[in-house]
């Protein structure tokens, strides 16, 4: 970001879990004490949980993990930062994906 213009005091970098609550109102609480504001939501989080096993050979908690990141905590952080973008008339960028890699992957491996 500070590559491409960014201001230091126009960044803020927060770790934490998505999944969870109180990861969730940590993001929020810094960015608002941070930068007084939230303008924009870009839902850019997402993993390919794997174990070994394929399709409906993965048990069951790990389906619930991938749902948990790629869409629940995308509702719950849209729900949580609404009336603050109601406010600024922000905006919401939704990013997916189904195959992300450096590379192109053969249909015939």
């Amino acid at each position: 970001m500070l590559k491409a213009g960014a201001l230091p005091q126009n960044i803020n970098l927060v770790v934490a879990n998505l999944t969870d609550p109180n990861g969730q109102d940590h993001i929020i609480q810094s960015t608002l004490k941070a930068l007084g504001k939230i303008d924009v939501l870009v839902n850019n989080a997402g993993a390919n949980i794997v174990d070994g096993t394929s399709n409906t050979d993965q048990s069951i908690d790990l389906y619930h993990k991938t749902f948990q990141i790629n869409f629940q905590s995308v509702v719950e952080m849209i729900k949580k930062t609404k009336e603050y973008l109601i406010k600024t008339k922000g905006e919401i960028v939704n990013v997916s994906s189904i195959a992300a890699g450096p590379q192109a992957v053969s249909k015939f491996q």
